[in-house]
Formats: structure tokens, C-alpha cells, sequence
């Protein structure tokens, strides 16, 4: 026997309905950032995690032209996270309505060091250890090529955070960077300590 239009309707309605649910279980999608963020923990099996603070990623002090640039804007969020001895920093970004997550930093912090820091895709991330630190400085160098095959060309830049909120921090610099050196000083300008960021 024929359907009638309105059993019809149903029928596709019903199976749309089931292509949703399964693209929702297949694909996983993120809503929010928060969401993403939870997925990069679940697919590396890190966590879960305490937000030691999270934002929007945070423009450089000084933007370079010449290199490629690093994400920052309302569409690129950041989380510090710390899960036992281990931290991670997890960059989740924007495409229309949905968050995806980029792969994830993970370091182990040294705590008988006043910080631990890394250098990743040109940002610096770390975890803040002494509670005496009320500033950090980064220096490095730019490296570049005028030409294909020229001599490689290097331009010394720094930056600086007083925002240590929650024991963490991250800067926006610039990658192709080389000669990191980061320096920690007190409320008195005294240097507590310097170093270069450890590997993740």
C-alpha cells in the first residue's frame, strides 16, 4: 500500500533525525571552547584537568610583517591546564559555529625551579612556581630569509607579562624563533631566575 504524505514526513523526519544523532557520535562536534578543550584531553588521555586560567589568546606586543603569523582573536581561546605533575597548554580556535582544538603542548614542571616555560608555534607558555615573581621578560631572535637561499638574517625582539594570574601565563610572540631566554624578577625588579623553555 501507498504512504500517505503525512506518514511520509514522519518517515524522513525520523531519519534525519538518526543522520544527526549518528554525525553528533561519529564527528563529536564542540560547541564551545570548553567543550574542545575537553576533547583534546579525551583524545590524549590527559586529564582531566584543572583550568589553571583560560582566555583569549592574547595579540603579540609587536607584529612582524615578514613571518607567519600566530592565531589571536575573539575566534582563539587558550587554557593552562594541570593534571598531577603534568601541565598543558590547549589552543582552541573557531570555524563558524563550531570549536576545534589544535594539538595540545604538554610539559612536566620542575618544582624546585621558580617557573617552567615552553616555546610552542610562537607562543611561550609556562607555569609560575615561586609566588615572589611579578614579572617575566622573554628575549629571542627572529630568524628570516630576504631572498630563497640568502644569508639567514636574525632581529632581536622581547616582550614582557605581568599577568600571572592563576599561576600561569602565555605570550603571542612570533615564530622562526631562536636564542630564547626568559628572565623572572620580584615586585623590586630583583632577577629570580633564567633560563630557556624546556622541551615538550
Amino acid at each position: 500500500p501507498r504512504l500517505s504524505r503525512r506518514v511520509k514526513l514522519l518517515r524522513d523526519l525520523m531519519l534525519l533525525l538518526a543522520l544527526a544523532a549518528l554525525w553528533a557520535i561519529l564527528v563529536q562536534p564542540s560547541f564551545t571552547p570548553e567543550m574542545a578543550m575537553e576533547r583534546a584531553q579525551t583524545y590524549y588521555h590527559f586529564g582531566p584537568g584543572t583550568v589553571i586560567r583560560s582566555a583569549q589568546v592574547p595579540p603579540p606586543e609587536e607584529s612582524d610583517p615578514l613571518f607567519l603569523p600566530v592565531l589571536f582573536d575573539e575566534n582563539n581561546q587558550y587554557f593552562l591546564l594541570r593534571y598531577q605533575e603534568w601541565a598543558a597548554l590547549v589552543r582552541c580556535g573557531r570555524r563558524g559555529l563550531l570549536w576545534d582544538w589544535r594539538t595540545p603542548d604538554f610539559w612536566r614542571p620542575d618544582p624546585e625551579a621558580p617557573l617552567t616555560c615552553v616555546e610552542a608555534n610562537g607562543y611561550l607558555a609556562g607555569t609560575v612556581q615561586d609566588p615572589q615573581i611579578d614579572r617575566i621578560t622573554v628575549h629571542y631572535d627572529l630568524t628570516y630569509r630576504e631572498v630563497n637561499y640568502g644569508p639567514l638574517l636574525r632581529l632581536p625582539r622581547s616582550a614582557e607579562t605581568r599577568d600571572l594570574q592563576g599561576g600561569g601565563f602565555l605570550l603571542t610572540l612570533q615564530r622562526n624563533m631562536e636564542n630564547i631566554v626568559v628572565r623572572a624578577y620580584d615586585a623590586a625588579g630583583v632577577l629570580l631566575w633564567e633560563g630557556a623553555p624546556v622541551d615538550t
